[in-house]
């Protein structure tokens, strides 16, 4: 007897991002908007500086890491976001 396991949901993924660059160095006035597809929502969001949401709001000229975790716990990570 064979006993097959599949995962017929589409994998987390980026499908959009905008990045809103900081006016000045040192200022707090960028931002990161991503929109997520695939997975199970809702997700969850961490990002490189701790942050817990789905975008980044008035943060410095930086480049940001965000791992996103679906309601079934798998997990994707995008290193580097600027």
């Amino acid at each position: 007897q064979q006993v097959v396991v599949q995962n017929n949901r589409e994998l987390i993924r980026m499908s959009d991002f905008k990045v809103t660059n900081a006016k000045c160095k040192g200022d707090r006035t960028g931002g990161i908007d991503v929109t997520i597809a695939g997975g199970k929502a809702p997700y969850t969001f961490r990002w490189s500086n701790n942050r817990t949401t789905e975008d980044l709001i008035n943060v410095p000229a930086n480049a940001y890491g965000l791992t996103v975790t679906d309601a079934d716990t798998c997990r994707v990570i995008f290193p580097s976001i600027r």
